[in-house]
C-alpha cells in the first residue's frame, strides 16, 4: 500500500482547503461584498459541497466519507454569513444604495415567493439526500444501491473475488460523473423548470377567468 509523505499530505491539505474555500470567499468578499441570509447561504454551501465531491472524486480521491469537504461546507457557511467589522460595513445598506435598488442579489433571494422558498428547501434536501445515498451505495451498501439507478454508476468486473472463471463475474460500482449529475442534479433542474412553467400557467389561467 502506498504511503504518502509528509510533504504530500501537507500539499493535499492545502489544495483541498484552497479549492474548497475559494468560491465562498469570492462570493462573499468580491461579488456580493456583504453577508448572505441563512437559507441562500445554506443552498450555496450545499451546491459547493456537491461540486467539491464531484471534483475531488474525479481527481482520484480515495475518501468515502469526504469528511474534510463537509467541514469545508460549514466553514463556507460561516464565511458567507460573516458580518462586516462595523454596522457601516454590513450588507449594502438602503441609505448608501438608494440609487441602486437592484444591486443586492441576496435581498432578492429573500423576497422569493412561498412556492419558490418551498422549492429551495426541497431542492436542498434532495441534494443532501441524493448525494449521501449515492456515495454510501458506492461504498458497498447493498440496500442503498437498490435506490440508485444502475446507470448512475460505472461498473467494473471484480476478478479477484470471483470464485471461478466460469459463469457470471461479480461487478462493483464506480463513480460516474455524468450518472451522478443525472441522478442528483437533473431532478432539481427539472423540478424548477416544471415549477416555473406551472406557476406561470396558473397565473395565466387565473387572469383569464
Amino acid at each position: 500500500m502506498y504511503e504518502f509523505s509528509a510533504t504530500e499530505l501537507i500539499l493535499s491539505f492545502l489544495f483541498t482547503w484552497v479549492v474548497g474555500l475559494t468560491p465562498p470567499v469570492l462570493i462573499r468578499f468580491t461579488f456580493l461584498k456583504r453577508p448572505i441570509e441563512k437559507w441562500p447561504a445554506i443552498g450555496i454551501c450545499v451546491l459547493i459541497w456537491v461540486c467539491n465531491i464531484v471534483l475531488f472524486t474525479a481527481l482520484g480521491s480515495r475518501s468515502k466519507t469526504h469528511g474534510a469537504l463537509l467541514l469545508i461546507a460549514f466553514v463556507s457557511y460561516a464565511i458567507l454569513r460573516r458580518q462586516g467589522k462595523s454596522p457601516d460595513h454590513e450588507a449594502i445598506s438602503v441609505e448608501t444604495k438608494k440609487a441602486e435598488p437592484q444591486a443586492n442579489p441576496a435581498s432578492r433571494l429573500n423576497k422569493l415567493s412561498r412556492w419558490a422558498r418551498l422549492l429551495v428547501v426541497v431542492s436542498t434536501s434532495w441534494l443532501l439526500f441524493a448525494t449521501i445515498t449515492y456515495f454510501l451505495a458506492l461504498d458497498g451498501n447493498s440496500w442503498l444501491l437498490g435506490l440508485v439507478p444502475s446507470s448512475a454508476f460505472s461498473w467494473s468486473v471484480d476478478l479477484f473475488s470471483a470464485p471461478n472463471p466460469v459463469g457470471d463475474l461479480p461487478v462493483y460500482p464506480t463513480f460516474n460523473g455524468i450518472g451522478f449529475s443525472t441522478f442528483v442534479v437533473a431532478p432539481v433542474i427539472l423540478s424548477w423548470g416544471v415549477g416555473w412553467i406551472g406557476v406561470r400557467l396558473f397565473r395565466w389561467v387565473r387572469a383569464g377567468s
